[in-house]
């Protein structure tokens, strides 16, 4: 996922930009975790970490311009691509240890728009890829 979804393998240089979540436990521990690019294709791509492994999360997604402080948001079409705990689970059961269920990652096109909610899967690694529209 990291190599052919979230970056675009072998195509140039990727740019890297400081990304967060405010989705929090009671304890205050951060539950979802971020990571933006700019690809060289002018995408947006946000790898995205739900490290709870008992419920989804929802989100929504805003863009900062750090000299502004303007927001933007994905436009248009979003790929979004999610592996989890529903596509594969590891069975520890000694020389028999094996996946169940070994399923590939799942993917869809989303429109989106400012408002648009994203629905992570419970344990899971999801990528978020699209166009933003007025980031400068």
């Amino acid at each position: 996922m990291i190599n052919l979804e979230w970056v675009q393998h072998r195509a140039g240089v990727h740019r890297m930009f400081p990304s967060w979540s405010d989705v929090k436990d009671e304890e205050g521990n951060v539950l979802v975790t971020s990571y933006s690019i700019l690809r060289p294709d002018g995408n947006w791509s946000l790898m995205l970490v739900n490290r709870d492994e008992n419920n989804p999360q929802t989100i929504r997604i805003a863009f900062e311009d750090s000299g502004n402080k303007d927001e933007a948001s994905f436009s248009g079409e979003v790929r979004f691509v999610t592996f989890g705990s529903e596509q594969y689970v590891w069975i520890n059961d000694g020389a028999n240890s094996r996946p169940n269920p070994d399923n590939p990652p799942i993917s869809a096109p989303v429109p989106a728009s400012p408002q648009t909610a994203f629905t992570l899967p419970k344990a899971s690694v999801s990528v978020l890829r699209g166009k933003v529209v007025d980031l400068k």
